[in-house]
């Protein structure tokens, strides 16, 4: 039995976007196929059902981080009056928000060493945040906000919430070797390059990345069957609902990737390619994330199409009031 097939018992290959292709024979396809389907492989895990416990995962992180916080307050400040419960829930859901985006960097759930000066700094500015949202109602609990205070639920809330990260970051690395929490990936790529990528994630599923086929024009034997052509990129993934993408290198000129990847803009789709002269030595540390000495450059996804846009102009908005609303002389 290979490594990979060891690291994830049962495989979620053949199911693409969360749907059976209906035959348990593989399907191969030449180059002038329009399309084909990944097949399917009984007993494995279905898109839908391994995005869903991921997304559960994620939740019950955030609920860790709420929870942790809340008992870390409450302790310190003893919450028992509404207008103190008021302020722990302001400082809580700021907590919250910022703690967000740390979490998960891509598919990458980042070990809690590599989150510590996120995680601290932004913790550092939740205090200072929910006493400038209740500075105006909540004076007799911020007077009791001094530094030494601050100091103390900043540390123990660090380390509270950094212990709850490393217990979460344990079981999801469990829960991905078992097959959950893997996103179906499509290598644009069948060259050797492309075959050791998929290879590579297979063998790696705490990445959370599953390979199930290649967009080429080639027309060889492959461990994962081609299922479309590099022009025809956008349909594949509007068809299989499919939301990540590695670029290796294949049989498509840099000028046709270019294009193909424009017209998939508007798709809510991750792109990551492998750069070039990888084999010398390129740090993921400073173009993205490696698996098994590949580096995988995570592609910036222009405009409002990137997922965290939203969170970033309500965080705006509500910085730029409040500032606003400080600086304002008094009437």
């Amino acid at each position: 039995m290979s490594t990979a097939e060891k690291a994830t018992p049962t495989r979620a290959r053949g199911y693409v976007g969360g749907e059976r292709t209906g035959s348990d024979a593989a399907t191969t396809s030449s180059p002038s196929s329009a399309l084909s389907v990944v097949p399917s492989t009984e007993g494995a895990r279905s898109q839908d059902q391994r995005r869903a416990i991921g997304t559960l995962w994620l939740l019950a992180s955030i609920v860790i981080d709420a929870a942790i916080i809340w008992v870390v307050l409450d302790v310190q400040f003893q919450l028992t009056t509404r207008a103190a419960k008021i302020f722990g829930i302001v400082y809580v859901v700021s907590s919250v928000a910022l703690l967000l985006p740390t979490h998960r960097e891509g598919r990458v759930i980042r070990r809690p060493a590599e989150s510590l000066v996120k995680v601290s700094s932004r913790l550092a500015l939740t205090p200072l945040i929910t006493a400038a949202l209740t500075l105006t109602s909540q004076r007799p609990l911020l007077e009791e906000f001094n530094t030494r205070a601050y100091v103390v639920l900043w540390l123990v809330t660090v380390a509270l919430v950094l212990f709850g990260r490393l217990v979460m970051f344990k079981l999801i690395q469990l829960a991905r070797r078992r097959g959950y929490d893997l996103e179906d990936t499509l290598i644009v790529g069948a060259g050797p390059v492309g075959v050791e990528v998929a290879h590579a994630l297979e063998a790696n599923p705490e990445f959370g990345l599953l390979p199930t086929g290649f967009v080429d024009r080639f027309d060889e034997r492959l461990p994962l069957p081609i299922v479309g052509r590099p022009e025809r990129l956008y349909e594949v993934l509007e068809q299989t609902q499919v939301r990540n993408v590695v670029l290796a290198f294949g049989a498509a000129s840099e000028a046709e990737l270019v294009t193909a990847i424009r017209r998939c803009s508007v798709l809510p789709v991750q792109f990551y390619t492998v750069p070039r002269f990888f084999e010398l030595g390129v740090s993921a540390s400073n173009v993205g994330h490696e698996v098994d000495g590949f580096a995988l450059v995570p592609m910036r996804r222009p405009g409002h199409g990137h997922s965290m846009w939203p969170l970033k102009r309500a965080f705006d908005l509500v910085v730029a009031s409040i500032l606003l609303v400080l600086s304002s002389p008094c009437s």
